[in-house]
């Protein structure tokens, strides 16, 4: 099996969380962390240009070409130094993103500013999607080691923690799973060695984040993506020479990290419209969710991110609101709430919590557990991807998407299927 293919123009390097794919990444990053910014720097030295890297997943590469799957998608840009596929939460199909050697520094440079200087980068996600790939091209681009933290497990990162190297700074990029998993372990106090653990902002609840601060771990919400070369707003405020604006709802991201465009689609010009919903309050941004996930019942919008913090902050745990087709409503809310037995408050409690944060119009027509879908609670999720079709409710975690969030079009489905269940005509 080749773990690697070329054409005239472009080649293709698997990526993933194995040492072998780690070390072919690490490569890449390290190839491309050689060029400074200069109007040469897409020269090597032998004077001839790199032509530029695909990074996809192993079992793509093994079981064809994805370099010709790369060209039946239009043209490359020019510039292009790096192609990465998105996670496709939403469709279930990602797209290919060019990348420039521009933005990737920019980006390091924009991080390495924020957390008050370059380090060394433990890797625990997969280097084929761009929070993995910086991790590594961060390390490289400063001189430093990344350091190779397996799947993420305590145990893995703690391992990481005692790297000797501590004359730079030692830092973790994680996914709430692996936060949450790391807390619930003896390896948290070990983790306090980290200078700052980044953490998907948009996917960690307020009460995941408060336990590891109190934890002692130096966490940093993050929220960016493969267009803007991962993240490019930390804390809510941005970083580098990002710039932030909410255009009708929808978050906008401007400046020297956003990638080129996607392949055979046009140019971004260095600026991003995300799929995203946001606000922005004195310079500081909130992210409410994804449009697709907004529920419009009754005539009003919700967004299920702020219905699942309310749940947070009423005991609930870690929940995830979905929108459900109904005849009378467009859509009701349901809400799949993470905490179990004694420890779950009364659905009278939670849908006070939610009507005094934001009016009853929020409050979800119906609470289940995840128990009632056959699933573990979110503590206890599975960290891969999921099927978006699930086959049943099976007795695994809760499913995810590539990135580590809640897959709400798998949940969905399943609330469906438990629904029908439930229903007398059935």
């Amino acid at each position: 099996m080749n773990p690697s293919h070329s054409s005239a123009g472009l080649r293709a390097v698997a990526g993933g969380t194995s040492p072998a794919s780690r070390e072919r990444t690490l490569d890449v990053a390290r190839r491309l962390a050689s060029f400074r910014r200069s109007p040469s720097r897409k020269l090597d030295p032998s004077g001839q240009p790199h032509p530029p890297t695909m990074l996809t997943d192993e079992s793509l590469v093994h079981g064809g070409n994805p370099v010709d799957a790369a060209f039946a998608c239009g043209p490359i840009p020019p510039e292009t130094a790096l192609i990465l596929r998105t996670s496709g939460s939403t469709t279930g199909v990602g797209s290919l993103v060019a990348i420039s050697r521009d933005a990737l520094l920019a980006s390091a440079e924009a991080t390495e500013e924020a957390l008050g200087g370059p380090g060394h980068w433990a890797t625990c996600l997969p280097t084929n999607h761009i929070a993995g790939f910086q991790t590594q091209f961060r390390s490289a681009a400063a001189g430093l080691t990344s350091i190779d933290a397996g799947a993420g497990r305590p145990e893995d990162l703690a391992r990481a923690a005692d790297f000797d190297g501590k004359s730079a700074p030692l830092y973790a990029s994680l996914v709430p799973t692996q936060l949450r998993r790391l807390l619930a372990s003896s390896a948290a106090r070990a983790a306090r060695r980290f200078d700052a653990v980044l953490v998907g902002g948009a996917a960690a609840g307020a009460r995941l984040l408060e336990a590891a601060r109190a934890a002692g771990l130096k966490v940093v919400t993050t929220y960016g993506m493969t267009e803007t070369c991962g993240g490019c707003v930390y804390d809510g405020r941005p970083i580098g020479d990002t710039r932030v604006a909410v255009e009708d709802g929808r978050i906008v991201l401007s400046g020297s990290a956003v990638a080129l465009g996607y392949v055979g689609g046009p140019d971004f010009a260095g600026t991003f419209r995300t799929s995203d919903v946001g606000r922005l309050e004195a310079g500081r941004l909130t992210v409410l969710g994804r449009a697709d996930d907004a529920i419009t019942t009754g005539g009003m919008t919700i967004m299920p991110a702020v219905v699942e913090e309310a749940l947070a902050r009423s005991g609930a745990g870690e929940s995830v609101v979905v929108g459900i087709d109904d005849d009378e409503w467009g859509e009701i809310a349901v809400a799949v709430v993470g905490a179990t037995g004694l420890s779950r408050p009364t659905a009278s409690k939670m849908r006070k919590a939610i009507a005094e944060e934001h009016g009853k119009a929020y409050v979800p027509r119906l609470f289940l557990s995840f128990s009632d879908l056959g699933l573990s609670d979110p503590g206890h999720s599975e960290s891969g991807p999921s099927d978006p079709e699930p086959s049943g409710a099976g007795s695994g975690g809760v499913p995810l998407t590539t990135s580590g969030k809640p897959d709400r079009r798998a949940i969905r489905e399943l609330v469906r299927r438990a629904l029908d269940r439930r229903s007398p005509s059935s």
